[in-house]
């Protein structure tokens, strides 16, 4: 979702695949998974100091991570996009609102 200059990526686990699976929905996450999502948004804080941007100054990345369950559907007519819905969302996206400069914020999950 692009807002201004703003833009603001969700990623997502592999159990969105499986929406209607309910025993795989109501399943414990595997602790490996959060790790790599955390290793994931590590990564995407360092790959933005490789880049600047025009008037020379360095990018910068906030990123907040909850987890939960959330709704999701295919929106648009022409342009379509996949988007997720829920409190947890919302919760990632506040999180994110608190996090400084190049870090993570991650609730106790």
């Amino acid at each position: 979702v692009a807002q201004g200059s703003q833009h603001v990526y969700i990623v997502t686990c592999p159990r969105v695949a499986e929406p209607f699976n309910t025993e795989l929905q109501h399943a414990q996450y595997p602790p490996e998974w959060c790790e790599k999502l955390i290793k994931v948004g590590f990564e995407l804080v360092n790959v933005c100091t490789i880049f600047k941007k025009p008037d020379g100054t360095e990018l910068s990345m906030k990123i907040g991570i909850n987890s939960g369950p959330v709704a999701g559907g295919v929106i648009g007519k022409c342009r379509r996009f996949y988007c997720l819905f829920g409190n947890n969302v919302n919760t990632a996206s506040r999180m994110c609102s608190n996090a400084q400069d190049s870090n993570m914020c991650i609730s106790h999950a």
